[in-house]
């Protein structure tokens, strides 16, 4: 797990950004409670990086 998280964070994924993937890849969909849970990061983490850059997962995936 730790290989695709750095893999990601080469496509320019944040670490927390980067674990928010790996987790709605495993539960989607999710609400943030869930995926904070899932990827063992801080909720606050997960709606901060929503709020902030507009979705930023999605538009990451959509680039790729």
């Amino acid at each position: 797990m730790d290989d695709t998280i750095f893999k990601l964070t080469q496509f320019g994924f944040s670490t927390y950004e980067a674990k928010a993937y790996l987790a709605l890849l495993q539960k989607n969909p999710a609400i943030g409670y869930e995926v904070s849970k899932i990827a063992k990061i801080p909720t606050a983490k997960i709606y901060e990086t929503n709020h902030m850059y507009g979705d930023p997962i999605n538009c990451k995936i959509q680039s790729l």
